[in-house]
This record gives C-alpha cells, sequence and structure tokens, in this order.
C-alpha cells in the first residue's frame, strides 16, 4: 500500500535519492517530492560513522547540506524515540533502523525503506 506522506526516509533511502540511484524509481521520487519527506539525525549520525570507517564517500557535513538542499526536513532524534526503541519487538537488530522506526511510529511519519525485514513492524513502514 503507498501512502502520501509524510515520509521519514530510511538512509539508503536518502543516499539513493541523493546520488540519482535507480533503485528509487522516478514514480517513488516524485511521491517523495510531492511530500513532506524528513531526515533523521539517526542517518546523519550512521553516514558520519560510516564515512569515518571509510565506508561512504559523503561527509556528514555534504549530507546536512544536500538534505537542505534537496528541501528535507532535519528530525532530531529525542529521549523519547530513543525509550521507544525498547518498546519495538526484536525483528530487527540494527540500531538505526530501530530508532527510524521508533521516530516514525512516534510522530505518525511512513518510514520508506528498502529493508524487507523493517516491513514486519506493520502500518508505519512502507517497502520500496
Amino acid at each position: 500500500m503507498t501512502t502520501n506522506g509524510p515520509y521519514l526516509l530510511d538512509t539508503h533511502v536518502l543516499l539513493w535519492w541523493l546520488s540519482g540511484d535507480a533503485r528509487l524509481s522516478r514514480a517513488r521520487e516524485a511521491q517523495i517530492r510531492a511530500a513532506r519527506a524528513l531526515v533523521s539525525a539517526a542517518s546523519v549520525w550512521e553516514v558520519a560513522i560510516k564515512h569515518q570507517l571509510g565506508k561512504l564517500p559523503v561527509s556528514p557535513q555534504q549530507l546536512i547540506e544536500a538534505i537542505a538542499s534537496a528541501g528535507f526536513d532535519l528530525l532530531a532524534i529525542e529521549a523519547s524515540h530513543a525509550a521507544a526503541t525498547a518498546l519495538l519487538p526484536t525483528l530487527h537488530q540494527d540500531p538505526f533502523d530501530r530508532l527510524l522506526l521508533a521516530q516514525a511510529k512516534a510522530l505518525k511519519l511512513t518510514l520508506l525503506t528498502a529493508d524487507r525485514q523493517l516491513v514486519a513492524y506493520g502500518r508505519r513502514v512502507e517497502q520500496i
């Protein structure tokens, strides 16, 4: 089922958007463009770690600039979001994904992801 947002973009979806990756269809790009889209500070943190490890060429500073240029809103991590991860079933172990999911649920956002494991969490997750 496709929703009309607002959307919280999973980190890989954000990176696909910014790089023009073909894994993000034109139809999905248009859908994101037409809705409110948010990026969590958790995604910036994840990119910072992977950049420092040499796994991603984009720096967190470049990412923040690109997020602003794309017109996406940055979403801060609240203590309540972090605490809400403890309420999630342990269907997925990645701490960044669990935080994104907790934020989506708390703020009634739809998490856009390609991660099949996250779809098991229900209606606040949409697989692209």
